[in-house]
């Protein structure tokens, strides 16, 4: 074979790596209408809409609030506040949800004394957007800080645990590593190889497909190219950082991240923590599975570091 073919076949075929890496990625930070549209009929099995509020499904009263992240954008939360409390939780609903995800866990931590604020966040339900598309955790986190600092600034609150499902967890995951202010989290349904994610949604996908739309995914998602050429997880990196106790919640049956993917990421973290694994749940929402276990595992968790 003469080496100019020999040379266009390799440039072909990186092309054609490059052009399916970017695919893969691209659909993935930015869903089809037909992916955001299961979540408004999840609700709907649910008992929820457009108009299920806090005030609507469990008799709370609550504010609606807006407040701004660092690059400016714009987001809407529920507050629901207990009189006489300074203890906080932050939810951080999954990809392509919104604040109603945790909508059924709410009346038990209230009850049990803790303030709750349920933003949604950037390019989700109410919020603004910046046209990016998903970041798992790397520019949602932006957004957990702002929270933080409206529920420290506007509201006095002192002690404050965050909770996430999914995207959410990884939002959490990065919001606890840049605060000090964080006393306790909960993370659900988690995971940080994206290349496994891949193979479990398309286990069809040959690796070199997997591995190289992983790192195109990170790059796109703003990791710089360095890091997510060698696969550096920034989940990894904020696991490590982590000094305060962590709940992971996973279910037994979950497809896209499996439980063993799950404990790699919590064997990462050296403070006192906690694995709940939940016989028969997918990758949902804990509440449909344990539906009383589940709110009040929670607010004894963050009952007792809180």
């Amino acid at each position: 074979m003469k080496l100019r073919t020999l040379i266009g076949l390799l440039s072909a075929w990186l092309l054609l790596l490059i052009l399916i890496s970017y695919l893969l990625a691209f659909f993935v930070i930015h869903p089809s209408t037909d992916v955001k549209a299961q979540w408004s009929q999840r609700l709907k099995e649910w008992g929820m809409d457009a108009a299920t509020t806090p005030l609507s499904r469990h008799q709370l009263g609550y504010d609606d609030v807006i407040f701004e992240t660092e690059d400016g954008l714009q987001l809407s939360a529920w507050f629901i506040p207990v009189e006489n409390s300074t203890k906080a939780i932050i939810t951080f609903h999954g990809g392509n949800t919104d604040r109603r995800a945790f909508l059924d866990s709410v009346s038990a931590w209230h009850e049990a004394g803790f303030n709750i604020l349920m933003p949604d966040y950037r390019n989700h339900g109410s919020s603004a957007t910046d046209e990016a598309g998903l970041s798992f955790g790397l520019r949602e986190s932006r957004d957990g800080i702002a929270a933080l600092q409206w529920l420290i600034g506007a509201q006095s609150m002192t002690d404050i645990g965050l909770v996430g499902a999914s995207l959410g967890s990884a939002a959490a995951l990065m919001t606890a590593s840049k605060s000090d202010r964080v006393g306790a989290l909960v993370l659900q349904s988690t995971g940080y190889n994206f290349a496994q994610l891949y193979k479990n949604v398309m286990p069809f996908l040959p690796d070199y497909f997997a591995y190289n739309a992983a790192r195109m995914l990170l790059w796109l998602t703003g990791v710089n190219f360095v890091d997510a050429l060698n696969l550096n997880y920034p989940l990894l990196a904020a696991a490590r950082q982590i000094t305060i106790p962590v709940l992971f919640v996973h279910g037994s049956d979950d497809k896209i991240v499996k439980s063993r993917e799950a404990k790699d990421l919590y064997r990462t973290i050296r403070s006192p923590k906690e694995f709940w694994l939940i016989d028969g749940m997918g990758h949902e929402t804990a509440t449909n599975k344990e539906p009383e276990s589940y709110p009040q595992k929670i607010a004894q968790f963050f009952k007792q570091y809180l």
